[in-house]
């Protein structure tokens, strides 16, 4: 039985971690500001321009010979910059079942530091003409490369036309890679979509494709800048969306590779996070004015950037933003172990005081373990069709609302849930546990729970924390303190409500709605959700089922800790041969009344003690109440007949 008073006694320390999280609080570092106006941004020149690349390259698809004739584009005006030194980058890829080959054009413009800052644009488009995406940013970081000319500034400036942009930031993956002086680079503005009608937030996107936060100073920095030139505020997401975007990270943009990287990095997007839909990307649709706008805040965040001599602030390097303070992530961690380790010593407790020796709790254990079987041979099918390339596995970050399972994909996943559903019937999970460890059981399930979100903790601290939440109102349900399986089934999904709207959120992010498991698919087959972290995942949803099991018996007075009243022992069975199950009442006539014993006078000698007939023992009887057998010894012996 599992004593709740261990699990209050420890949960004391949660109060105390968030004392501390309250003194690490740290405030925001202060936005830099731009040394200069942007004047240098040219929109008659540089609009013009777009239009004019996306007439003569519309559907720049990777490694396809619009992408390469607008890659010679740029290259012949990064050569045209005096001083700039040109350089590239080539590497193969995949695209749509083709092998393609893919360049980044790089263009550096040597400044007073060795210092440098980077400006990226994608180059392709595998959705759509580009004409509002990849071919209106080039044309804005062919306009601010070209306004450095001859002039004047601090660091070293480094300008990227990325290809393969659109099928996993292969482009921005290999740059940060491959580049011979990452070391040297400050920080990178990544700019996409900058020409939409109607500029919609988020307008600056710092999230990372890992669990990292960028820079707290350049992220700041960012946002002040979009939100002036463009006269829309560029968003500020609460801290719980921080965490979100921590605990299941899911970015999508060139940005998200870099800052996993180490690359202090924003995205700049006049469109939200989501790509721009394929339909609308279009030249008719080009927004002069919002091209205008941003094309200002990119060089004027450029500007800012250049006119720091000293390096950029990063702050923590994973962070949640509290009310313009930062929250460092080790107290996130901290909190989580808080929440996590007071369940799991109500759980060790429990199981030692409950099993009679180590090897019930090992049965206790195994048990639990056994519950986790469906789970993991469906994960085991699920890999094998993502090997076999059943399942679809396209680069992240990739468009969530154009890729999809597809027919085979959905296919594969059905045999998936019926693989899982067979190793069900076969097991049956829900079954209660087996007589040598059903003391064992409650406590060992609840501390396997506690083993796996330990696991899960040491992979994504604040993927933990939710799952560390959650399994407080598991202990209640391992505790048995309440009604059946019914009530145990409701606190289990009480207890998966923080990764609930963990998964809500991304489904608002990806624009998804229920439809958002196909994504969560999709990022398993490619690797953005890690093996592991299933892998874990399914030993903890084994334990919550054997919760759930185990909650169909009650307590019994053999366990400890046992609450409730004790069954009433059985009455003594008749000595005679009276049919058990009846009651008769059998009435003597008056006559037959037995005599009154005499009593002892003064001077009688004392009565001998009459011998009395020991008490017969109640387990000698066999038959059940109701049988009408009469008891053993008053049987009659009845001759077998003979035979002569």
């Amino acid at each position: 039985m599992i004593d709740l008073r261990i699990w209050r006694i420890a949960l004391l320390a949660v109060p105390v971690v968030i004392t501390i999280a309250m003194f690490s609080l740290s405030e925001a570092p202060q936005e830099l500001s731009p040394g200069i106006p942007p004047d240098a941004f040219d929109p008659t020149t540089a609009a013009p321009l777009a239009k004019e690349l996306a007439e003569k390259a519309p559907n720049p698809r990777p490694g396809s010979e619009a992408d390469q004739l607008l890659g010679k584009q740029v290259e012949d005006r990064f050569k045209s910059i005096p001083g700039a030194a040109v350089s590239e980058q080539r590497f193969d890829a995949t695209f749509r079942g083709d092998d393609v080959e893919l360049r980044n054009l790089i263009v550096t413009v040597p400044g007073e530091s060795e210092r440098q800052i980077a400006l990226l644009a994608p180059r392709d488009a595998a959705h759509g003409t580009g004409a509002l995406t990849s071919i209106a940013a080039t044309a804005v970081l062919l306009e601010i490369a070209n306004s450095f000319s001859g002039a004047v500034h601090n660091k070293t400036l480094v300008f990227v036309s990325t290809d393969g942009s659109s099928i996993g930031a292969l482009g921005a993956r290999r740059f940060v890679r491959d580049y011979s002086d990452a070391d040297l680079l400050d920080a990178a503005i990544d700019l996409s979509q900058p020409a939409a009608p109607q500029p919609r937030p988020p307008l600056v996107i710092p999230w990372s494709s890992g669990p990292e936060s960028t820079a707290s100073q350049l992220a700041e920095t960012a946002t002040s800048t979009v939100s002036k030139e463009t006269d829309t505020p560029a968003g500020d997401e609460g801290p719980f969306d921080d965490l979100f975007r921590l605990a299941l990270p899911a970015a999508l943009g060139e940005q998200g590779p870099l800052v996993e990287a180490g690359l202090p990095a924003v995205r700049l997007s006049s469109d939200g996070e989501l790509p721009i839909d394929p339909a609308e990307d279009d030249v008719e649709n080009f927004g002069t004015d919002t091209f205008d706008r941003f094309g200002r805040a990119t060089l004027a965040l450029v500007l800012s950037l250049d006119s720091s001599s000293e390096p950029i602030e990063h702050g923590p390097r994973g962070y949640i933003g509290v009310v313009g303070n930062l929250l460092p992530g080790w107290t996130i961690a901290l909190l989580a172990l808080s929440f996590l380790v007071p369940v799991a010593l109500a759980a060790g407790v429990g199981l030692a005081s409950a099993a009679r020796s180590p090897i019930e709790a090992a049965r206790g254990v195994v048990w639990t373990a056994l519950r986790s079987l469906p789970f993991l041979g469906a994960l085991v099918v699920l890999s094998f069709a993502v090997v076999v390339g059943l399942v679809p596995s396209p680069e992240f970050p990739f468009d969530p609302r154009i890729e999809g399972l597809g027919l085979v994909g959905g296919v594969s996943v059905a045999v998936v849930a019926f693989s899982y559903a067979a190793i069900a019937f076969f097991l049956r999970p829900l079954r209660p546990p087996p007589r040598d460890a059903t003391s064992s059981a409650a406590p060992a399930a609840l501390l396997v729970a506690c083993l796996a979100a330990f696991g899960l903790w040491l992979i994504n601290p604040y993927l933990g924390l939710l799952v560390a939440i959650g399994l407080q109102a598991w202990l209640v349900a391992a505790a048995r303190i309440a009604g059946g399986q019914l009530v145990a089934a409701g606190l289990i999904l009480v207890g998966l409500l923080p990764l609930a709207a963990l998964l809500a959120d991304l489904a608002g992010r990806f624009d998804a709605g229920l439809g958002v498991w196909q994504d969560l698919v999709l990022m398993f087959a490619d690797g953005q959700i890690g093996f592991t972290l299933v892998l874990i995942g399914c030993v903890l949803a084994g334990a919550g089922v054997a919760i759930v099991a185990v909650s169909g018996n009650r307590p019994t007075p053999s366990e400890p800790g046992f609450r409730g009243r004790t069954p009433r022992e059985p009455e003594p069975e008749p000595e005679s041969g009276e049919p058990q199950g009846e009651i008769s009442v059998r009435r003597q006539p008056p006559d037959s009344l037995p005599e009154p014993e005499p009593t002892e006078g003064p001077g009688d000698p004392p009565a001998e003690p009459q011998p009395t007939e020991p008490e017969r023992d109640p387990r000698l009887w066999s038959k059940p109440r109701g049988a009408i057998s009469p008891p053993p010894g008053s049987r009659s012996a009845t001759p077998w007949p003979s035979v002569t």
